[in-house]
């Protein structure tokens, strides 16, 4: 009930989700997911929320992990595009 009030249980897990949706919707446009380290995307700071992502990728859980790789995420920034 307090969900269809937009009522945000986990905030973490809710900033992760807007990461991930920002990195579908930049691949959406760009066909590419290496997002410039200071680029936004609609006000939510992708490139930072990437970079932490790659920072973190030891501590991420497998299921956020499965999903990134899923998407063709790009886990070495020095490798490009993809």
């Amino acid at each position: 009930m307090l969900g269809s009030l937009g009522f945000v249980g986990n905030i973490l897990d809710w900033q992760w989700d807007q990461g991930y949706q920002a990195q579908q919707d930049y691949w959406a446009r760009e066909k590419h997911y290496a997002v410039p380290a200071k680029f936004q995307e609609n006000g939510f700071k992708l490139g930072v929320w990437v970079g932490t992502q790659r920072t973190k990728a030891e501590q991420m859980t497998p299921e956020r992990k499965q999903k990134l790789d899923s998407l063709g995420f790009i886990w070495d920034a020095s490798k490009g595009k993809t």
